[in-house]
């Protein structure tokens, strides 16, 4: 918007080429031009900063999600290699009183 603004103001000097009354009513549709320019630029300010803003909540967002699913796999994991261990050492030497299960009567013997 600002480079549109300048390049009209900066290129489109036509000081000595216009007098009279179209050198008057053109100056007047430039400068609410300029004002228009300046309001147009000054939303687009606010808009700027507020996506901004909002992108930066975003990110924050997606930032304390991925911490939290970190975490969580850790703890997951953590009790996976607790069950494995467990499960290892009980398949390593097992003994009748861990794996047979005596109190169930409907069980046969192999």
């Amino acid at each position: 918007m600002r480079a549109a603004r300048n390049a009209h103001f900066d290129q489109g000097d036509l000081t000595g080429y216009w007098e009279g009354v179209a050198a008057d009513r053109y100056s007047a549709a430039r400068e609410k031009q300029d004002a228009a320019f300046e309001a147009a630029a000054a939303m687009c300010d606010v808009v700027h900063e507020n996506l901004l803003a909002l992108s930066e909540t975003g990110r924050a967002f997606y930032a304390e999600i991925g911490t939290a699913v970190t975490e969580f796999l850790t703890g997951f994991g953590a009790a996976l290699a607790k069950i494995a261990t467990v499960w290892v050492r009980r398949s390593v030497s097992p003994t009748p009183s861990t794996w047979w299960p005596s109190t169930c009567s409907s069980w046969r013997r192999f």
